[in-house]
Order: C-alpha cells, then sequence, then structure tokens
C-alpha cells in the first residue's frame, strides 16, 4: 500500500514537472532592455505588412517585445515621423512615410536613442 502511494506521489510530481516545462516553453521572454536592430526590423516588417493599427499582429511579430511595449515604441517612431514631415513641410503623412526608407539616417538615429 505504501508502495503504490509512493507510486502515486512520484505520478503526480513527474505530470506537475511536465505541465511546468510545458508551460515555460510557452512563455515568452520579453525583453525591457533598448530595441535591437532585429526588433526595429520586425517592427518596419509588422508595420508595413499589417498597418499602424493592428498592435497584436505587430507585437506577434516582435516577440521579444509586449503589446505596451510596442505601443510605446510605435507611438515615439510616428512622433519622429510627424516631426520629420513638419521639418520638410511636407503635410502629405503617408505620402511622407512612403519617401522615408529604412535605411534614412534619421530613422537610423531614432532607432539608437
Amino acid at each position: 500500500n505504501q508502495q503504490t502511494d509512493t507510486g502515486n506521489l512520484i505520478q503526480k510530481l513527474y505530470e506537475a514537472y511536465q505541465n511546468y516545462q510545458q508551460s515555460q516553453a510557452r512563455t515568452p521572454i520579453f525583453n525591457s532592455q533598448k530595441w535591437s536592430a532585429d526588433e526595429n526590423e520586425a517592427f518596419m516588417d509588422a508595420i508595413e505588412k499589417f498597418g499602424r493599427q493592428k498592435v497584436q499582429l505587430i507585437t506577434n511579430m516582435v516577440a521579444t517585445k509586449t503589446a505596451q511595449q510596442v505601443i510605446k515604441h510605435a507611438i515615439k517612431f510616428y512622433s519622429k515621423l510627424d516631426k520629420i514631415c513638419n521639418e520638410r513641410k511636407n503635410k502629405n503623412f503617408q505620402l511622407a512615410e512612403k519617401q522615408l526608407t529604412r535605411v534614412n539616417k534619421i530613422v537610423l538615429d531614432f532607432f539608437s536613442v
């Protein structure tokens, strides 16, 4: 009887350990530090692919950042882009957005802040 209890305990511990491992495998690791070049690239790809309003889809592509981090990053990015548009006296925001390329020094400077 004691052997059965021990066997059940071992089985339960093993199942708990497996559940723990599975939960850890599904838990993404979020990076709270400065955005890397790869993260910026994924952000830009997601913006191109999904547009500005699809925060959850963008967050899924930038797997190391939370939705809140993506939103903050987008706000900073579009504020900077708006400033560039105003400095260039270009009132057509979408046209200016198309004119700016990824290798534009201003965008690269923004991401290095």
